[in-house]
C-alpha cells in the first residue's frame, strides 16, 4: 500500500473518494483501489481559490513503480500492542479524564482489573448536575463542568487537537471510533467528535473496561467507602493535636501514684487501668465533647 500527499480539490466537491480515485488514476496513470484518507485539511491562503488537501493510501499493482513519483513513499501501519500484565495487586488509577479512561483501557485488555477512582459522577449524572447548575445555580463542587466521568472535555465540544506527531495517536482515535465517535476524526486536521457523541463514547468505553474485570468507584458519590474514609481522616486529623495533650495529661499525674502502686505489687497492665486511665478520663471527655461540636458545626 502506498500514500500519496497534497492532494488537493475544491471546497465545493460532493463525492471525494470518487474525485480522488479520478484524480489520482489520472496523476498515475494506473487503476488504484481501497482507497483510504489519511489526512485532511483546508488551504484559504488564496480566498479565491480554497481547496481541501488530502493525504491518502490506496493499493495499486507494480507499487515499486510508483515511487518515484513525487509525495508518494509506502504507507506503513501502526498496530498497538498490549502485552498480558502478571500484577501482584491490581492497579488503581485516580480520574477519569482521558488519560485515565485510556489507562484504564489498556490495564483491562492486559488483565489486570484496574481500580478506577474518580470524584465525580458518571456522566448521564454529571449531565443532570450541570443543567441544574445553569437553571438555578447550584453548583456541585464534585461534579460539574470541569469534574467528573469523562473529564474537562466532556463539555467542550470533544476537541482532539494535539502538537504532537507520534503514532499512538493513531490508536487512540481508531478507539474513539471503535466506541462510537464519527470516522472522520481519523484524518481531520482539526477534529472533534461533538459533546452529544463524546458522551456516549465515555460510556461505551467504560462498559468495556467494566467487561473486562475492571472497576470504577465513584466514591464522592457512594455512601460505602465514606464509612472508612470519614473514620480515617478523622483520626489522621486529630493524631498530632490528641497525642500532644494526651502526653502532656500524663506526664503531668503525680509520679508517687506510680511508684506507690509498684510496691504494693501492680504490674503495668495495672497500673495504667486503675491510674492513668482515670486520671485520663476528664481529657478524654473534654476532648469527646470538642470533636462532637466540630461534627455539629
Amino acid at each position: 500500500m502506498l500514500e500519496i500527499s497534497q492532494i488537493k480539490l475544491p471546497v465545493t466537491v460532493k463525492n471525494e473518494k470518487e474525485e480522488l480515485v479520478k484524480k489520482i488514476s489520472e496523476m498515475l496513470k494506473a487503476e488504484i483501489r481501497d482507497i483510504k484518507i489519511l489526512k485532511k485539511s483546508i488551504d484559504a491562503r488564496k480566498k479565491q481559490n480554497i481547496v481541501y488537501v488530502y493525504k491518502v493510501a490506496f493499493n495499486v499493482k507494480n507499487e515499486k513503480k510508483y515511487l518515484k513519483f513525487k509525495n508518494i513513499k509506502p504507507y506503513k501501519t501502526f498496530r498497538y500492542e498490549i502485552k498480558k500484565a502478571v500484577l501482584p495487586k491490581r492497579p488503581i488509577i485516580t480520574g477519569f479524564g482521558p488519560g485515565g479512561i485510556f489507562s484504564a483501557l489498556l490495564l483491562a485488555r492486559a488483565g489486570a482489573r484496574p481500580i478506577v477512582f474518580e470524584q465525580g459522577a458518571p456522566v448521564d449524572e454529571r449531565i443532570k448536575k450541570v443543567d441544574t447548575f445553569f437553571k438555578t445555580g447550584e453548583l456541585d463542587t464534585r461534579s460539574n463542568v470541569q469534574f467528573g466521568e469523562g473529564g474537562a472535555g466532556t463539555f467542550s465540544d470533544g476537541k482532539l487537537n494535539s502538537g504532537i506527531n507520534d503514532e499512538r495517536c493513531f490508536f487512540v482515535l481508531s478507539e474513539l471510533i471503535k466506541h462510537g465517535a464519527p470516522p472522520e476524526i481519523m484524518y481531520s486536521a482539526k477534529p472533534h467528535i461533538g459533546t452529544d457523541k463524546l458522551r456516549q463514547v465515555i460510556k461505551n468505553i467504560r462498559k468495556e473496561i467494566e467487561l473486562l474485570g475492571g472497576e470504577k468507584v465513584s466514591w464522592y458519590t457512594e455512601v460505602r467507602p465514606w464509612v472508612y474514609i470519614l473514620i480515617i481522616a478523622k483520626m489522621w486529623k486529630v493524631l498530632g493535636f490528641n497525642t500532644i495533650i494526651y502526653y502532656g495529661s500524663i506526664i503531668g499525674i503525680d509520679s508517687t501514684l506510680y511508684e506507690a502502686a509498684r510496691i504494693d505489687g501492680a504490674n503495668e497492665w495495672q497500673v495504667s487501668w486503675k491510674i492513668t486511665l482515670p486520671l485520663l478520663t476528664p481529657t478524654i471527655m473534654v476532648l469527646f465533647i470538642m470533636s462532637i461540636g466540630n461534627i455539629l458545626r
